[in-house]
This record gives structure tokens, C-alpha cells and sequence, in this order.
């Protein structure tokens, strides 16, 4: 998903509480996915649906800002750790 923080897209998906997003502690310095013209912007996301196996690993989101615009994506890749049951 393409989209800014707090856009009524991102909004309808997280507003009926099935969906939490995911890297909401990412520290702010490192809170971006997309460089455009000249601002880091944070617009790519990991969506949970919160019933799913697994719980989110608090403080394992990060941005990976040293592939950004090699072949493949003019995005920063964004992950996290999951706990999965056995």
C-alpha cells in the first residue's frame, strides 16, 4: 500500500479493528519508505490481521533504507519479527 499516514484508505482499514499496523515504534528518524522530492515519507505498511497466529515482536520493525533505489523497488523494504506458536 501506497498511501500516508492517517489517509482515509489507511484509515477505513484499521478503523474496524481487524487490522493493526504494524512499526508504529519505529523511531522517527527511520520512519520512512520513499523519498520524494527531497522529504522521506512513510508510506508502505505491514498490516496484521488481529485474530492471526503469531504475535509482532515490539521493536523489531525496521526500514532497510540501503537497498532503496536499486532494481527491483524505489522503496525502503520494511520488516519485522513475528512470534508463531509451535
Amino acid at each position: 500500500m501506497n498511501d500516508d499516514p492517517g489517509s482515509p484508505p489507511l484509515r477505513a482499514l484499521e478503523g474496524d479493528a481487524q487490522l493493526e499496523r504494524i512499526g508504529l515504534d519505529l523511531p522517527l528518524g527511520t520512519a520512512w519508505t520513499f523519498r520524494y522530492q527531497g522529504r522521506n515519507i512513510l508510506i508502505d505498511y505491514i498490516l496484521r490481521a488481529r485474530g492471526a497466529a503469531g504475535a509482532y515482536v515490539p521493536g523489531s520493525a525496521r526500514t532497510h533504507h540501503e537497498h532503496t533505489g536499486r532494481p527491483g523497488s524505489d522503496h525502503a523494504a520494511l520488516s519485522a519479527r513475528f512470534d508463531l506458536p509451535r
